[in-house]
């Protein structure tokens, strides 16, 4: 890449390339489908799982588990909030 390249990337309009981005993804949405989405994550997990064999071990299980358990309290405490 020319030094010009690089400039023009970091330069470009953030603000554009997320309305394309989030514009591709609804529309990926509309046509495919949710199941898509799930399809394409395990695609991911696959792909991760074949270049590091051994994710995610134990103690990465365990912090997703307490990470996963954190936000089901945080969600709770909001529901419970909305409804009074």
């Amino acid at each position: 890449m020319q030094r010009a390249e690089l400039l023009a990337f970091v330069r470009r309009d953030r603000a554009a390339v997320e309305a394309l981005r989030a514009a591709h993804w609804r529309e990926r949405h509309r046509v495919a489908g949710p199941l898509a989405a799930l399809e394409l994550a395990d695609q991911l997990r696959r792909y991760a799982i074949s270049v590091h064999p051994g994710w995610p071990d134990q103690a990465e299980r365990d912090d997703d588990l307490t990470a996963h358990r954190r936000v089901a309290e945080a969600l709770r405490r909001v529901g419970t909030l909305a409804a009074r």
